[in-house]
Parts: C-alpha cells; structure tokens; sequence
C-alpha cells in the first residue's frame, strides 16, 4: 500500500444546493478555519498557470469523468436522474489540494442594519430612487458632500456624495461621478454595472442620471474657474451634469474579510482553494469566499486589474459577511501584457458557480455591443477594441470551464 504522502485522496461528502448571489448570505464565514487532509500548495508551487489537462501541482488527475447514474444500458431517466455530487468526487483523485484560507471575524466591525442588505441587493427598488429620488435635507447633515481625487497623468477630479429622499421617512446617499475632462471611470462604472446585472455578478445598483447645475452651484462658487471647466455640462443650455450614481454602502468596510486585509496575495489564496474537495466547508463556513469567486470572473470578464484595492464587506445580523465590489471605474479597457492579475486568479479556480457562466454563456453579442456602443448617444460609446477583447475573454471563460466540465463532470459546480 502507498505510503501517507502519496495516498490518493478521496474526499466524499453530501449535495448541498449552491445559493445565489442576490440571496440573503449563508452562515459567514467566521467558524474554524478549514483544511484539506493531504499535501498543501507550497508557496513555489502556483496553481494560476495550470492548464485543464492535469498540469500543475494541484490539477486534477487524468482519470475518467463521473457519469450520471445510468441502468445497466446505458439509459437514463432524466425525470428521476438526480446528481450525486458524493459518488462523482469518490471517483476523482488529486495529486494536492489547496488549503482554505483562515478566517477570523472582526470585532471592530460595524453591523449593517437588515434594511442596507435590501437597498444593496434589491437593484429595481434600489436604481428607481437613484434615478429619481429628490435630493434630502437632513438635520446636522450636509446633502451635498465633495470628494476630490487627483491623478498625476488627468490632473484633478470631483465625486459627491449625495443624500435622497427614499420615502417612508428613509434617507439613503448615492455616489456620483460625473463627467469631467480626462476621466473615463462614469463611462465604465455603467458599463460594468450593465454586464454585471447580465451575468448575475454581485455588483453595487447604479444608474446613469442627470443632475440640475443648480444644484452645485455653492460648490461650484468655492473652486475655482479652472476646476468648474472640467466639468462637462450638458443640454441646450449647458445646465445638466451627467454621471454614474451608485449606491453609498453605509458600513462597508474597506479591504477587509474580517480582521484580514485584502490584498493580491490573499485573493490569490482564496481563489486556488475553490476546489472540488473543499466545496463541502467552503459552503458551510466560508460563503464569503464563493461570492469572491464570483468577483473574480467578474472582473476578469471586464479586465478590472483594480479590484484588490476596490472591494471589502458588510457584516450581517447574523454574523455572516457580504461582499461588495464598489468600483468598477478602470474597467473595460485596452489590455495590455501587464494586465494579468485577473486573469491569473481566475486560472487558479478549480470551481465555477454555475448560473453565473450560463449566463456568460448566453450573452447575446448583438445586444451587449448595442449596449456598449450606442448609435444613440455617442458620448457613451467604448473603443471597438474594448468590445472585442471583452468577447476573447468570455470565450476564453469558457473554453476553459468546458475543458474541465467535459473532464470532471459536474463537481466543478457551486
């Protein structure tokens, strides 16, 4: 018999149904941190660059595929055929599993009130009053709030928080980027936003609106001449600023899964542990880490290389954590041999959630290259090659999610 080392491991475990991204959380994350009996990934030993067919230090072995059960000729009753995710994985061998990143729940975190999930995740209820809500006077609060951010190559730009009049006595803040000289990001934030509600990503409800010049006009009176021009007015009289206005997630908190720091190295981790052998814990301790996985095909899709810095969490009543993706401003862009780091984390994944590449799928090209390139509004339109490189890399998606589905069967499922 083999010796411990080189025991092949055969990890069984029972079907639990995989949870959608607009559903209320699964139990968080915050239980004791998993890990996979057998040899762990040393830290030379990367997974990213391992192709379908069984290289790299933890790819799947070139054995068989399960089959669904099937009589004795081969037949099978679809009406009663009912995977069983437990004999499929007993059939399959690793040669390593990667381990599950620790998770420790932070204390210092502020719980989001049940009715912040619901503006984050209801994106009909949610974009209608960020399309139309009037702006809100709160007492001791200052409706308009100016954020100012400065970028060495395209000098200095505006963003406002903005409050609004939700109804029923509730007050919510929208984030807007507006149009300005050399800033692209209100462009891309729709954009992202439109293919993110396509393929069922967890992305933050925005909308594109127009906003009254009136409305700026005590700010505009403290900047000076210079600044006010960078702002590219709109309409017949030049009184319409446009931009992107997305939802303020009140007590998101930055970077942060618990008390851990996001970072590319951590992401890296999480995104090699999305294994078949680790479905079992990853569903019942570590759902944070599944919606990452979601993130990461995201982003991967619109090639946004900014997403380490861009993403963090809210913590549930219940414990659990959500993930939120806030800022999709870099996104769509022209690719160049630098612009990896996505597309690495994605070829570390052993597991796909399901829904989301159906949808990937079934993107129909007519409709999201209208979407990206209107004949109607020029000023929203993407460079041609933006739009085709989006589609190498949908195809590239799934070229390799079929090479490992037609391998493996349906354990690479969540």
């Amino acid at each position: 018999m083999p010796g411990l080392r080189n025991r092949l491991l055969l990890i069984p475990f029972l079907l639990l149904a995989s949870g959608g991204q607009c559903g209320r959380p699964g139990p968080g994350p915050g239980g004791p941190t998993a890990e996979t009996p057998g040899p762990s990934l040393d830290a030379g030993a990367s997974a990213q660059d391992a192709g379908p067919a069984g290289e790299g230090p933890d790819a799947l072995q070139d054995v068989p595929a399960a089959a669904d059960a099937a009589g004795d000729d081969g037949s099978q009753d679809a009406a009663e055929e009912v995977f069983d995710e437990e004999a499929a994985l007993a059939k399959l061998t690793f040669k390593k599993v990667p381990k599950i990143p620790k998770f420790k729940p932070s204390k210092a975190q502020e719980v989001a009130d049940p009715s912040e999930f619901e503006y984050l995740t209801d994106h009909a209820r949610t974009n209608k009053i960020l399309a139309e809500a009037p702006w809100a006077k709160v007492k001791g609060e200052k409706t308009l709030v100016p954020m100012i951010r400065v970028r060495i190559a395209d000098g200095t730009s505006y963003r406002f928080r903005i409050l609004l009049d939700a109804g029923e006595d509730e007050v919510i803040t929208g984030f807007f980027k507006p149009r300005q000289a050399n800033y692209w990001d209100w462009i891309k934030e729709s954009h992202a936003y439109s293919i993110g509600r396509l393929i069922g990503a967890p992305t933050v409800p925005t909308v594109m609106r127009f906003m009254s010049k009136y409305k700026f006009s005590y700010f505009l009176g403290k900047i000076t001449k210079e600044l006010q021009d960078n702002f590219k007015w709109e309409g017949k009289k030049k009184d319409r600023l446009r931009g992107a206005f997305k939802y303020w997630v009140p007590t998101y908190r930055h970077r942060a899964f618990g008390k851990r720091i996001i970072g590319k190295t951590y992401m890296t981790e999480i995104a090699k542990s999305l294994h078949p052998v680790n479905k079992k814990v990853l569903r019942e301790e570590h759902d944070l880490y599944l919606q990452l996985g979601r993130g990461i095909i995201f982003d991967y899709l619109i090639i946004n290389e900014d997403r380490p810095e861009n993403l963090g969490t809210i913590l549930m009543p219940d414990g659990s954590y959500h993930m939120v993706l806030i800022d999709n401003g870099l996104a769509l862009g022209v690719e160049h041999g630098g612009r990896t780091v996505m597309k690495n984390m994605f070829k570390s994944m052993r597991i796909f959630p399901r829904d989301m590449i159906d949808r990937i799928r079934a993107l129909d090209e007519d409709e999201v290259s209208g979407m990206l390139r209107p004949e109607d509004d020029k000023v929203m339109m993407l460079p041609e090659v933006c739009v085709k490189q989006l589609w190498k890399r949908r195809q590239f998606i799934l070229d390799r999610v079929d090479s490992f589905h037609e391998k493996y069967g349906d354990v690479i499922w969540y």
